[in-house]
């Protein structure tokens, strides 16, 4: 018989925001201002890219969305590190300060994380390693409403390093508008469509068995590097494939909706972006 896939229990909405993508290139006055608040570095062109380069720091500028990533460029690890990372409470009110002038029209930050990047040294074979932190990351996601988003393309992170200065961050994410809703999927429609899937379809209990461990309903963003017209609504599942003699992890994206309906919702909104490749159905 086909695998069997049980859900987690989770709320779902009655309905998702349709969200287009508000397209806004760059101009040379906020890439001037950009390259000077993040690293005191002159941005240029690099292919579709923007980039600068400091004597600390590396920027790189995407032309798909208002995203940016920010880099330490250090020639040692350590350098700087200490035996203990900045208070939690500290490092976010020091990540929310640097993120404030980049704060998202058309969504919410929302913390998801905060916890030290760790390096282990040892200085002999026998000695036991010492441990170093690096920096206190802390990751963000965004919301709009009681709606989050999911997928690689909204998020953001702030990396503070023991001394309080900010070494790296990131901020991806696309200015959006609202043009309606979509009704949504039914838990056990979504967990049909999964099992229905290229990748699980061909599965059976008695070869593996599919354990989800963690779910989560939101709106599906591309990477920042790539062009987005519409945010799929999309159930992003994780858990683990086991058989007799393994067991591996996985995660993937399912339609919250249905799919033709986003097609209509498409046509209606005068948008012609093909469905995210990693929706699995």
């Amino acid at each position: 018989m086909p695998v069997t896939i049980n859900l987690p229990k989770l709320r779902l909405p009655d309905a998702y925001p349709l969200l287009t993508s508000v397209t806004k290139p760059w101009d040379e006055h906020e890439l001037a201002e950009l390259g000077e608040r993040l690293g005191g570095v002159r941005l240029e062109r690099e292919g579709l890219w923007h980039t600068g380069r400091s004597d600390l720091h590396l920027v790189e500028v995407y032309a798909a969305s208002r995203s940016f990533r920010l880099e330490l460029l250090a020639s040692d690890e350590l350098d700087g590190a200490a035996d203990v990372g900045v208070e939690p409470d500290k490092a976010r009110a020091i990540a929310e300060d640097f993120l404030a002038p980049f704060r998202p029209d058309g969504g919410d930050l929302t913390l998801r994380d905060i916890s030290d990047a760790i390096v282990l040294v040892s200085e002999s074979p026998k000695a036991d390693p010492r441990r170093f932190v690096t920096a206190t990351e802390v990751s963000f996601g965004f919301s709009r409403g009681d709606i989050g988003f999911v997928g690689p393309g909204a998020k953001a992170r702030v990396s503070v390093r023991p001394d309080g200065n900010v070494g790296a961050a990131y901020r991806f994410w696309r200015d959006v508008e609202e043009r309606g809703s979509v009704p949504a999927r039914s838990a056990d429609e979504i967990a049909q469509a999964f099992g229905a899937s290229p990748t699980f379809g061909r599965l059976t209990d008695d070869l593996v068995k599919v354990e989800i461990t963690s779910a989560e309903a939101g709106l599906f963003a591309l990477p920042p590097t790539e062009v987005q017209d519409v945010f799929h609504p999309a159930l992003e599942l994780r858990g683990t494939l086991t058989t007799e003699d393994s067991s591996v992890g996985f995660c993937t994206y399912v339609s919250a909706v249905d799919p033709r309906r986003m097609v209509t919702e498409r046509h209606e909104a005068r948008r012609r972006s093909p469905a995210p490749p990693e929706l699995v159905a």
